[in-house]
């Protein structure tokens, strides 16, 4: 039970990195990497005393547990008529042609 400065109490389970590790089925140092990351929440009871509610482990199987690797990043494509346009340029330079705006 913790106690709050105005005189509320406030009941919540909460777990040690080892315990959470355990409900995850994770190992303890990938806990400990998450708490460090900021994706898992916890709260330092003592220096070396980290604990973690029921509530923050919920949130992170939810949003975070299963995922491999980073998220994927969309393709940008390129534009049908920019990739002529470019290579038209590409070629007239080639040729020697002058453009329209480099004529007197």
């Amino acid at each position: 039970m913790r106690r709050y400065a105005r005189g509320m109490t406030e009941k919540r389970t909460l777990f040690t990195t080892v315990q959470v590790a355990e409900i995850l089925g994770i190992d303890r140092k990938s806990v400990q990497s998450a708490i460090m990351r900021g994706t898992l929440e916890s709260e330092l009871l003592s220096p070396r005393l980290r604990v973690v509610s029921q509530a923050a482990i919920d949130a992170y199987r939810a949003n975070h547990l299963g995922q491999v690797g980073h998220p994927t990043r969309k393709k940008q494509r390129r534009k049908k008529a920019t990739t002529e346009a470019v290579r038209a340029t590409a070629a007239a330079e080639a040729s020697g042609e002058a453009h329209e705006g480099d004529r007197p």
